[in-house]
């Protein structure tokens, strides 16, 4: 990108991260949008692997072929040392030629596609009758046998579910209206008119019901739930899954957690105000680049049903419809002044001067529908957003709660160099409590409880590279992957006294042990012992000289950890 005179803005470094130019790139569909070096470069890296080959999408198998090397028919069983006959589990010698989305197609050896599309190789072998080939006779039957079974199961185990807090669940719009019909209430059609109404723009009815050419037909259906204070909820979601995967890059990016500890610093640094809000059906509000269209059902009202309506939003369950929101809240900042930020994109910022005369920055932060506002005047950028989409009642106001933490404002008291100072801090404690409750909890199932007096987040003889106990069956296998992804969580949210430890047991994921799971009832019995912290995003200058920075800071630790009844066995 240049400027006026043709001089390309920014300059030039080796480090992608350094570099501050700004280039144009064209989109395949038309469109046109700049981005810093390295953005472009973050983008490049995350469409190959380690190795530089770049992810294609998997369209299809349109042929296939086998050398010598392939076994004869005859050849596809052995005998072991017991006399059993055994197949040869071998692929050698075949290859599937594979169609991408993009148009360009390629021969791959059976073994790869073999082990990341099992399913399409299967079905490939059924339709071709190479099924009883050695190569496939050995895993392609089984594979869809699996694949049934699973269908099956995930089926049962939704339709089985019939009451959720002792109130009958439907499955479809039917259903729950007859369910209103037997109960003499309302609350099923209540849901179901709401959502409704909140959905309607998402869709157009055409004079005559014709359908233009290009539009594929895909199913809409209605989730409903329950919620803990017994409100029904409706949800109507289309079939995305019954479109081809487009061509584009459908990826929508969200504010990273970095980017928002930077911003509380700035909102302290620069005496700015903070405000959250969160978009009511955001989707909604943009345009989809995907040609569908339904059948209307009962939900459109008796006078629509079976009529044919055309999907011109970005309804819940469009492929696209991530990315197209995305588009259209970038549109709409833009239009207010404001700029994408070129170390994130999803932080957008503006020049802005206080009425005392001090010139400074303020920001937008998006996470999806959710927006973080940081201004000397947050409430009149929220007001331009108001008039653009529909902000949930009561969700503007100073934050209290973002991205899982507990935000709270925090007052440095004065001391001899500095005066008195507000600023923000970050919190996982409501996290932390709520998980250990999970835990205890399971644990009180079983008879067991978590450890008293634990001062590290490792037992300090411990290492679990070298544990031999016994492996976790699969049911507890799952259970610890899951509550490793609790605490990696709880690092996320600041916790990192805990981070070595988590890393350590994250390396035995695929095979725990149930030494491995002891550990990790140990990390949570030490958050339960230190359970609370907070990250004050504290914006004193420190003095240059080490030795009285040291002491500066030892003193202001202390005062915090004594203001909030924490405590530190060494300063």
């Amino acid at each position: 990108q240049r400027d006026g005179d043709g001089v390309p803005l920014g300059r030039r470094n080796s480090n992608p991260i350094l570099d501050t130019r700004q280039y144009e790139v064209e989109f395949p569909d038309g469109s046109i949008d700049t981005f810093a070096a390295n953005i472009i470069a973050e983008n490049l890296y995350s469409q190959v692997d380690s190795e530089g080959h770049p992810y294609q999408i998997f369209k299809a198998i349109t042929d296939h072929r086998s050398d010598d090397r392939a076994l004869y028919p005859g050849e596809s069983t052995y005998t072991d040392k017991h006399g059993n006959e055994r197949p040869k589990l071998t692929t050698i010698g075949w290859e599937l030629q594979v169609e991408w989305a993009d148009g360009t197609s390629s021969w791959i050896p059976l073994k790869d596609i073999k082990d990341s599309n099992p399913i399409e190789a299967a079905e490939y072998a059924i339709s071709n009758n190479i099924a009883d080939a050695p190569a496939f006779v050995w895993w392609a039957r089984k594979a869809l046998r699996h694949r049934d079974r699973f269908i099956k199961k995930v089926k049962s185990m939704y339709w089985k579910r019939t009451h959720k807090f002792g109130i009958e669940l439907p499955k479809t719009v039917q259903e729950g209206l007859d369910i209103d019909a037997r109960t003499g209430t309302s609350f099923w059609r209540i849901a179901i008119e709401k959502e409704m109404k909140n959905v309607m723009p998402a869709f157009e009815f055409r004079d005559n019901d014709v359908i233009p050419i290009g539009y594929k037909r895909i199913d809409c259906h209605m989730i409903f739930d329950i919620k803990t204070d017994l409100t029904r909820k409706a949800r109507l979601v289309a079939g995305g899954h019954q479109t081809e995967v487009p061509k584009e890059s459908v990826y929508s990016s969200v504010v990273s957690r970095d980017s928002v500890r930077i911003a509380f610093l700035i909102a302290a640094l620069n005496g700015l105000d903070v405000l959250a809000g969160d978009v009511q059906n955001a989707y909604l509000n943009a345009p989809t680049a995907e040609k569908c269209y339904s059948i209307a059902g009962p939900e459109f009202g008796k006078d629509k049903i079976g009529r044919p309506v055309l999907i011109v939003r970005a309804l819940y369950g469009l492929r696209s419809s991530g990315a197209r929101w995305r588009d259209h809240i970038s549109s709409t900042l833009r239009d207010a002044g404001f700029k994408g930020c070129m170390a994130d994109p999803d932080v957008w910022m503006k020049p802005n001067t206080k009425p005392d005369g001090f010139k400074y920055w303020e920001y937008v932060l998006v996470y999806v529908d959710d927006v973080l506002v940081l201004s000397h005047n947050p409430q009149s950028i929220m007001d331009t957003l108001a008039q653009k989409y529909t902000l949930k009642a009561g969700s503007v106001r100073a934050p209290k709660e973002y991205l899982g933490s507990d935000i709270k404002q925090f007052t440095i008291p004065a001391s001899a160099d500095e005066p008195a100072k507000d600023c923000w801090a970050m919190s996982s404690d409501t996290y932390v409590k709520r998980s250990i409750a999970d835990v205890e909890r399971t644990l009180e199932e079983v008879g067991q409880c978590l450890r008293s007096k634990v001062t590290t987040p490792l037992s300090s003889s411990y290492r679990p590279e070298l544990d031999a106990t016994a492996e976790l069956d699969d049911r507890r296998a799952n259970y610890y992957q899951g509550l490793i992804g609790v605490l990696r969580w709880i690092v996320e949210l600041g916790r990192i006294d805990i981070m070595v430890a988590v890393a350590m047991l994250s390396r035995y994921l695929a095979n725990p042990r149930e030494g491995h799971l002891e550990e990790v009832f140990h990390v949570f019995a030490y958050l339960k012992a230190y359970g609370r912290s907070m990250v004050v995003f504290d914006h004193t200058h420190p003095q240059t000289d080490e030795t009285s920075f040291d002491l500066q800071w030892q003193q202001r630790s202390q005062h915090l950890l004594k203001e909030h009844n924490y405590s530190l066995k060494e300063p």
